[in-house]
């Protein structure tokens, strides 16, 4: 009899998204700003738009857009393990695209020259007192934690390297656009680059080690743990199921073997 393995997700990458304002880095260096991009993508062909709805705590719904990622986009992604204080690069093609409903107010963390506007539950690779850390933005303090960059040299040809970029500041500003917006990253990359070369968040570890195991002849049992915003069945290139843990948890459905 072979093994199974049940894998928990918890809080997922749906609440993790930039303002549509900021530029994206593309692995050939080229800079796309992530919301009219998005934006046109939907337009164009808005019978592809995969629309989700996502139950919030309170009990009151969202709709969230997802797209399938254009062939030819290819982002600099990264592997990061806390643990082993490991970064590892490639080069991937976003599994999907996502707008979803903005909130009213977003983290600007300001570094020397530049800056990046997101949700406050997005999570950046951060050195803090001498160690590789992954910390949302607005647990972020100024003139203590150092972002990571991942940046090509100002030399004619020159090759892309990682440094350190120290936070001047992290302001809370109101955001009044309609949306914010995300590039969901597979292939065993959980991080993309902002054009600035700060390296932003966002993962798929859960569906990334079930398929492996899958891969393998292991039985696997995948749980999306994330309450409110669910967003597993995403990855997988599944239909979202409108019940969710948090109905479960309510009383309002049941569980069926």
């Amino acid at each position: 009899m072979g093994r199974s393995i049940a894998i928990v997700s918890g809080k997922g990458g749906v609440g993790k998204s930039v303002s549509y304002e900021e530029y994206i880095s593309t692995s050939n260096g080229d800079a796309l700003q992530i919301g009219p991009y998005i934006d046109s993508l939907i337009e164009k062909n808005p019978s592809s738009v995969k629309k989700v709805a996502v139950k919030l705590v309170d009990g009151s719904e969202e709709i969230f857009e997802v797209l399938d990622s254009p062939a030819d986009l290819q982002v600099d992604s990264f592997i990061f393990s806390q643990q082993n204080q490991k970064l590892v690069h490639g080069i991937s093609k976003p599994v999907c695209l996502m707008r979803k409903p903005a909130p009213k107010i977003v983290v600007k963390l300001v570094i020397e020259g530049d800056s990046v506007s997101v949700t406050p539950e997005h999570e950046f690779i951060v050195r803090r007192e001498g160690k590789l850390q992954k910390v949302r933005a607005d647990e972020i303090r100024s003139s203590r934690d150092y972002l990571l960059r991942f940046k090509q040299s100002e030399l004619v040809g020159g090759e892309k390297r990682v440094d350190f970029q120290e936070v001047k500041g992290v302001q809370y500003i109101d955001y009044s656009y309609p949306f914010v917006y995300d590039f969901q990253i597979t292939n065993n990359g959980g991080h993309f680059t902002h054009a600035s070369g700060i390296i932003l968040s966002n993962t798929s570890i859960c569906a990334n080690l079930g398929v492996a195991l899958a891969q393998r002849g292991v039985n696997v049992c995948l749980v999306d743990a994330d309450i409110a915003m669910a967003n597993l069945s995403l990855l997988l290139g599944m239909q979202s199921s409108p019940i969710t843990l948090h109905d479960v948890l309510l009383g309002e459905a049941g569980i069926q073997a």
